[in-house]
C-alpha cells in the first residue's frame, strides 16, 4: 500500500484567505491533511501581506516549516513577493492557490467543508476602490470578480446538509457583488438566496460607498423579515474629512453618520455596529485625531478594530509617509486611546443586553453542558444547558462576573 503524502495548510489573514485554504483542503483527495503541529511532507502557507508585520510573520513561519519539510507559500504574500524567501532551501513561492492545487496534481473545487459552526462563504474577490494606503487591489486585482450564484448556492446546499445555522458572507468588497455579472443581481439577492438555506446570514465588512447604488437601502428593507442580522461592520478609517480625502475614501463624516443612523433606527433593539480605524496616517495632526475621537464618542459603535498606519511599498501612502509620517510613539499612543474608548463602548453595550432574549449559535463545548457561542448581534457569550455544537438556541442574557451568560 502506497503511503499518502501528508500535507499541512496554515493560514494568515482575512476570512477570504481562510475560505480559500478550506477550499484547497477540500480539493485535496490524494493526500492526507494533517495539523501544522504534526510532521508533514509539505506545508502550504496561505500568506497575508496587508501590513509589514503580517509579511514578516509569513516569512518566519515559512522558515520554521522549512526545517521540517517542503514549503509552498501562496496567497497575497506570494503576489506581493518581496524576494526575501526566493533562494531559501525547501521554500517555493506560488502566486495563486489554484496553481498550488495544480502543482500537487489536484483539481481546485469551489466548495468547502468547514468544521466550525459559523462557516465563511466567499462570494467575490477583487477591489476597485484603491484607497491610498491599501495594497489589496494590487494583490487581489483591481477588478470585481463575483462568484456565480449557482456556485454559491451549491455551497449553501452543502452547508444545509450539514445543519449549519449561520453563514458569514465574505469577500474583498462584498458590496460590489454582481457589478461584473451584468445580470442585475447584487448582494441583497445573495443574502436572500443564503437565507433560503441557512437560518442566520451574517454580512462581512461593507464599504460606505455601497450606499451610492442603494444597496444599503435594499439591505435595510430585509431587516423586518429577520433576514439581515442586527450586526453591521462599516469601516470608517478616520473621523477627519481631511484624512479621509488623503486616504482616497469616497465619503465625508456627515455621510457616514447618516447611513449609520438609518441602519440603527431600523431595529427595535440596538444592533451591533463595528468599524475599522487607522491611526497615524501621514499628515494626521493632533486636531485630526481629536476629530476622530469626538466622532467615535458620539457614534453608536459597539466595537472597533484599531490599526496603527503601516506603509506598503507600491501604494501612494508609501510616498506620503516619507513626506509627512507620524512618529511610531504617537501612533501607539493614539491607538491606545481609541482602544480604551472602544472597550468602554463595548462594556456599555453589554449592559444594555441584560435580560434581552436573543439567539446564539453554539460553537465550542468547553465543559459538560457549557458552550461558547455567538449571538445574533455578535456578542460572545457562555451558554449553559443541553445542546451540541452548531445548534441555534433561544436564550435570555444575564451578566455574571462581567461575562454574558445565555440561559
Amino acid at each position: 500500500m502506497v503511503k499518502k503524502t501528508k500535507i499541512a495548510v496554515y493560514t494568515f489573514g482575512c476570512k477570504v484567505n481562510l475560505f480559500e485554504s478550506e477550499q484547497l483542503k477540500y480539493s485535496i483527495k490524494n493526500a492526507e491533511i494533517v495539523s501544522y503541529k504534526e510532521n508533514a511532507d509539505l506545508y502550504i502557507i496561505n500568506g497575508c501581506t496587508v501590513t509589514a508585520t503580517s509579511s514578516a510573520q509569513v516569512r518566519n513561519m515559512a522558515r520554521r516549516f522549512a526545517k521540517k519539510g517542503k514549503v509552498i507559500v501562496t496567497g497575497c504574500f506570494a503576489r506581493n513577493n518581496d524576494g526575501l524567501l526566493d533562494n531559501e532551501k525547501n521554500i517555493q513561492i506560488i502566486k495563486n492557490i489554484e496553481e498550488v492545487a495544480t502543482k500537487i496534481k489536484e483539481n481546485f473545487i469551489f466548495d468547502v467543508d468547514f468544521s466550525n459552526a459559523r462557516p465563511f462563504l466567499k462570494i467575490q474577490d477583487g477591489c476597485d476602490q484603491f484607497c491610498s494606503y491599501c495594497i489589496i487591489p494590487y494583490v487581489r486585482g483591481g477588478k470585481i470578480k463575483s462568484i456565480l450564484p449557482q456556485q454559491i448556492e451549491n455551497v449553501l446546499k452543502h452547508f444545509f446538509q450539514k445543519s449549519v445555522n449561520e453563514v458569514v458572507l465574505t469577500g474583498i468588497h462584498i458590496g460590489k457583488y454582481g457589478i461584473d455579472l451584468n445580470s442585475g443581481i447584487d448582494l441583497s439577492d445573495i443574502v436572500k438566496l443564503s437565507h433560503k438555506y441557512i437560518n442566520r446570514v451574517r454580512l462581512g465588512s461593507l464599504e460606505l460607498v455601497d450606499s451610492e447604488n442603494k444597496l444599503i437601502d435594499k439591505l435595510i428593507t430585509l431587516i423586518p423579515q429577520n433576514i439581515v442580522l442586527p450586526h453591521w461592520h462599516l469601516p470608517l478609517q478616520s473621523g477627519s474629512d481631511k484624512i479621509l480625502k488623503l486616504m482616497n475614501r469616497p465619503y465625508k463624516i456627515v455621510d457616514f453618520e447618516k447611513i449609520v443612523k438609518k441602519i440603527f433606527d431600523s431595529y427595535k433593539q440596538n444592533p451591533a455596529i463595528g468599524t475599522d480605524l487607522i491611526v497615524g496616517f501621514p499628515g494626521e495632526t493632533d486636531k485630526d485625531f481629536n476629530n476622530t475621537l469626538k466622532f467615535v464618542e458620539k457614534m453608536p459603535f459597539t466595537y472597533g478594530h484599531i490599526f496603527p498606519f503601516s506603509s506598503r511599498k507600491g501604494t501612494p501612502a508609501f510616498e506620503m509617509e516619507k513626506e509627512a509620517g507620524v512618529e511610531a510613539k504617537i501612533k501607539k499612543e493614539r491607538a491606545k486611546i481609541l482602544r480604551d474608548l472602544f472597550f468602554e463602548k463595548h462594556q456599555k453595550y453589554i449592559k444594555t443586553q441584560i435580560n434581552i432574549e436573543t439567539e446564539v449559535v453554539l460553537e465550542e463545548e468547553f465543559e459538560p453542558s457549557k458552550f461558547y457561542g455567538t449571538t445574533s448581534n455578535y456578542l460572545k457569550i457562555v451558554f449553559e444547558g443541553s445542546g451540541k455544537v452548531g445548534e441555534l438556541k433561544k436564550v435570555k442574557l444575564l451578566l455574571r462576573n462581567n461575562q454574558l451568560i445565555g440561559i
